[in-house]
């Protein structure tokens, strides 16, 4: 089932949210998402890339070994 309070967030917003140092940095991370994971933060819809700032979350944590879950 689809939640409605799911919030995207384009590059930009993301940045200027706080969620990534820089937007380079960050367009980086999408370049490379079959490779590190970053796939299940990224939402396309079109040409459009959004960035799912819950699941940002969780692909930090599972980063730094907390498992997310």
């Amino acid at each position: 089932m689809y939640t409605t309070d799911r919030r995207l967030l384009t590059v930009r917003e993301a940045v200027k949210e706080g969620l990534y140092p820089n937007e380079s940095g960050l367009r980086w991370l999408i370049f490379h998402e079959e490779n590190n994971g970053f796939r299940m933060v990224v939402r396309r819809i079109g040409r459009r890339v959004f960035i799912d700032r819950d699941a940002f979350y969780q692909w930090v944590d599972e980063q730094n070994g907390y498992g997310g879950n």
